[in-house]
């Protein structure tokens, strides 16, 4: 049985009974980062093992593919836990759970008893072919080894083997599946056949959109904001085109520059930030992303910040010809922001931009062959922008 369980985004109290069901009954740890999960199983046992050991938290591995069939939930609710309709039937499922003590003798969340294995985006794909027996073992070098255990995934290639253990996946903090490699295990485990439940609990997504306070019947969700400035600027123009609010995340290492990139891009757009939701250096801006990058520039932006990005189309996306060429974009995109400007075809923008740069190089190639001393003078004095692309520019304003 594998169970998707959700962590807490920073407060240990935040984690939910069936989460701790499940992990306490978890023989298999699937984590991004196993140093981590370990130490996230280390303080929920100093805090919550005498739940655990008390019968009062609810088995969700096992009821869960005993009563739902795995994926599919049942008609009462999915599995044994207290339910709001349920009455009397809640009182007897907590008896029969406390009266279960043979079950649950095995339960802990003492880190020492699990089998903690790392999958991540950039082992997934082997881990997944090798749990799959399509190659020796999914074994990693994070893995923890204990080769005598006729339960280690390590020793086995069966798959129905390997999910006859409780396994969880739970990512380094709250929600699986949202920018980690969860969704690539739940669409691997419905692939092959493989039972599995999802529990709810903490999201950062749906808390900072309930943060902002921002009415909407809709949303847009842009993860991660790229990493490079080019990629970056095209994805928030791909972003902000449509009336609906954006949410994005962001390392502190590049927020300035996001933040400078909107200023850019959506000028009057409004950007409610928040950083290390649910901890205790949580704190929050609103306002124009200028605003917010003269309030931010001088502060301390460490921790992960989730932005929502309140963006009309009409009022933001305010940019002339010049505006754009001078942009540092993919020249598709350039093409593309350019026939909507003029209402013409992004495919014939496109060929003339690539025609006109490959003119302006083989100009300034013929150039230097003839008089290479005066080229050289020539670029010594000229701005630090490119001549050729200057050429183009020019060129293409001039159509």
């Amino acid at each position: 049985m594998l169970t998707i369980v959700p962590t807490p985004l920073g407060n240990l109290g935040d984690i939910t009974l069936r989460a701790l069901g499940a992990m306490s009954a978890a023989d298999v740890v699937l984590c991004e980062d196993t140093r981590v999960s370990k130490r996230l199983f280390a303080l929920l046992y100093e805090r919550y093992e005498d739940l655990v050991r008390a019968n009062l938290v609810p088995n969700s591995t096992e009821s869960s593919a005993k009563e739902s069939g795995g994926n599919k939930l049942n008609e009462a609710g999915g599995n044994s836990n207290a339910r709001l309709d349920s009455g009397a039937e809640s009182s007897a499922n907590v008896a029969n759970a406390r009266a279960n003590t043979q079950t649950s003798a095995r339960h802990t969340l003492n880190p020492a008893n699990k089998q903690f294995i790392s999958l991540h985006s950039h082992n997934a794909s082997d881990f997944f072919t090798r749990l799959s027996g399509e190659s020796d073992t999914p074994n990693d070098s994070n893995s923890q080894n204990n080769s005598s255990n006729p339960n280690n995934p390590n020793n086995t290639n069966n798959l129905t083997d390997f999910f006859a253990q409780n396994v969880i996946y739970i990512s380094d903090a709250g929600m699986p599946s949202i920018c980690d490699p969860g969704a690539a295990l739940v669409a691997f485990a419905r692939a092959q056949g493989i039972a599995y439940d999802v529990l709810p609990g903490a999201c950062a997504l749906s808390l900072a959109y309930t943060f902002s306070g921002v009415e909407s019947n809709a949303f847009i969700f842009g993860g991660f904001l790229a990493q490079k400035r080019e990629a970056r600027r095209a994805q928030i123009l791909h972003l902000i085109d449509s009336d609906m609010p954006i949410i994005a995340y962001e390392s502190p290492h590049r927020l300035l520059e996001s933040l400078a990139d909107f200023a850019l891009l959506a000028p009057t757009s409004h950007i409610f930030a928040i950083k290390e939701m649910t901890k205790l250096h949580q704190k929050s801006f609103y306002g124009t992303p200028e605003s917010l990058l003269n309030e931010l520039k001088n502060a301390n932006i460490q921790g992960e910040w989730a932005l929502v990005i309140i963006a009309s189309k009409a009022k933001s996306l305010r940019l002339d010809e010049n505006d754009i060429l001078n942009l540092t974009l993919p020249t598709k995109t350039t093409a593309k922001l350019l026939a909507k400007l003029h209402d013409k075809d992004a495919k014939q923008i496109y060929k003339e931009l690539i025609e006109q740069t490959q003119g302006a190089q083989n100009e300034q190639i013929k150039q230097e062959n003839e008089n290479p001393n005066r080229a050289r003078q020539a670029q010594k004095h000229a701005p630090n922008q490119n001549r050729a692309t200057n050429t183009t520019k020019a060129k293409h304003k001039g159509k």
